[in-house]
């Protein structure tokens, strides 16, 4: 089973090969396995995920995330 690290490094590498929905992927099953408490990892992760919103053109998407980075 995949660490929540190993999960968001591969939402980075979907994302640099611009394939935005298997990122946004990736950083929801992240979001779903890292605790509560590491707040740190959770922020990069929902900042994460508003690029990759951003990227496919998901501008709603993008500011529900960064909201939730907030």
């Amino acid at each position: 089973m995949a660490t929540p690290t190993d999960l968001k490094e591969q939402g980075n590498t979907a994302l640099i090969a611009k394939d935005f929905q298997t990122a946004t992927l990736r950083y929801a099953e992240a979001l779903a396995a890292v605790p509560q408490d590491d707040v740190a990892l959770r922020t990069v992760l929902h900042s994460n995920t508003a690029q990759a919103c951003i990227a496919a053109g998901n501008h709603l998407g993008a500011v529900a995330a960064a909201n939730r980075a907030l």
